[in-house]
């Protein structure tokens, strides 16, 4: 009897199976009127982030937008090894002569001329005087490229700017070495050389001095901003005036015997040998690299 009934029960099953596999849909029988738009469910979905976005704490600024600016690019290769080798040359000097600079900078903080023990000592240092007036050249001449560079911006890559500071360079060394030889010269042919050697002395002092002062403002001009490298030109300028007017004032004592009659020939001298020579070289370089 238990055996008739789990037989009954499993055809029973069997055929239930059966049925619903081979069981079709009947597609009248549901509603045809709905229907699924893609494009409304995107409209809403874009709606509801954007105000999940509009009321987060972290985004109440409203949504989002990344924009990329741009970023000019500016080569300083060549104006990174240039400065770099131009401390490079100041440490080579400073730290092969430490002794020379004590004297130096105890000369230039001497109220008159100088002692003639400093003039002396440093006089000996032939060596350390004809690097420091080379490296003087060197300096003034960087610092002019970036002076010429930093307010001629369309005009100052017309040569090569190695070609530019090479005669910039080669420029104030001529200037000072006619300078140094035709005030030689002077002494000699005026019997005047004691005068033109305090003289001299004191010129390239000051020379020494304007080297090391211009270097933390050539750094500045080759790779600041216009809005910090023009306000350091200016400071600039202004401590150059400064060294320049002691310098004068420190060439008016030991030339005061020599101009004791006539205070315009010392004016007179001032702008023959100082102001003019270098008026000249500017104009040639604007006039004839720049335009």
């Amino acid at each position: 009897m238990k055996f008739f009934r789990r037989t009954i029960l499993l055809l029973t099953i069997v055929l239930a199976v059966s049925g619903v596999a081979h069981a079709k849909v009947n597609v009248l029988s549901f509603d045809s009127s709905i229907v699924i738009n893609k494009a409304a469910i995107e409209v809403i979905s874009v709606k509801a982030v954007d105000s999940i976005m509009q009321s987060h704490p972290a985004l109440m600024a409203g949504v989002p937008v990344t924009r990329e600016h741009l970023h000019l690019f500016y080569d300083n290769t060549f104006d990174f090894y240039l400065i770099m080798g131009l401390l490079l040359a100041f440490g080579i000097i400073r730290f092969g002569n430490p002794r020379y600079f004590q004297y130096l900078l105890r000369a230039f903080r001497s109220p008159t001329f100088g002692s003639q023990q400093l003039k002396d000592q440093m006089g000996t240092a032939v060596v350390p005087n004809l690097l420091m007036n080379l490296f003087f050249a060197a300096s003034v001449g960087v610092y002019l490229y970036y002076i010429f560079k930093l307010n001629m911006p369309q005009r100052y890559a017309v040569y090569h700017p190695s070609l530019l500071i090479t005669i910039l360079i080669l420029s104030l060394a001529g200037l000072y070495g006619a300078k140094y030889a035709v005030m030689r010269f002077s002494g000699w042919a005026f019997n005047v050389r004691v005068i033109i050697s305090h003289y001299m002395y004191n010129v390239f002092l000051i020379n020494k001095i304007i080297a090391i002062t211009l270097l933390p403002f050539t750094v500045l001009l080759a790779f600041s901003q216009p809005a910090i490298a023009q306000p350091a030109m200016v400071l600039s300028f202004f401590l150059v005036g400064l060294l320049f007017i002691n310098r004068y004032f420190r060439s008016w004592q030991v030339l005061a015997p020599f101009f004791q009659f006539s205070k315009f020939h010392f004016f007179a001298y001032l702008c023959a040998s100082e102001l003019l020579p270098m008026a000249l070289l500017t104009k040639l370089l604007i006039r004839e690299m720049y335009y």
